[in-house]
């Protein structure tokens, strides 16, 4: 059975990271998991799509390739861990760099088509 310290504590973590945009999933005595939901900047894609052209379909193919921030908390002794924070969540790394590569592929192909037929 988790001390109310403890409990305290984990509800501190959770608060503090709801204030950063994440909702509480799942919660026991000892651990929480909480989801971010992405978001899609329309700065980001206007800038590519201003400076490159084609190029805002690499930020939409990142965009694309991103799922919800998602982290886990969980106290150890009096203190509160936090897992799962970063890009490369190692569920996940292998799926963001296919369809990143494809967005650069979709890239590259484009400029080369720009060329010739400018050419």
């Amino acid at each position: 059975m988790a001390s109310s310290s403890n409990q305290a504590a984990l509800q501190r973590m959770i608060a503090r990271y709801t204030r950063y945009g994440y909702r509480l999933d799942s919660e026991t005595e000892t651990s929480a998991s909480m989801v971010r939901p992405k978001k899609f900047s329309f700065l980001p894609a206007l800038l590519w799509f201003l400076v490159f052209g084609v190029g805002v379909f690499v930020y939409i193919f990142w965009y694309m390739s991103r799922s919800d921030d998602t982290l886990y908390l969980h106290t150890e002794g009096s203190k509160v861990r936090v897992d799962g924070l970063g890009w490369f969540d190692s569920q996940s790394q292998g799926k963001r760099l296919v369809i990143i590569g494809v967005g650069l592929l979709v890239f590259v192909a484009a400029v080369v088509l720009v060329f010739v037929v400018l050419l």
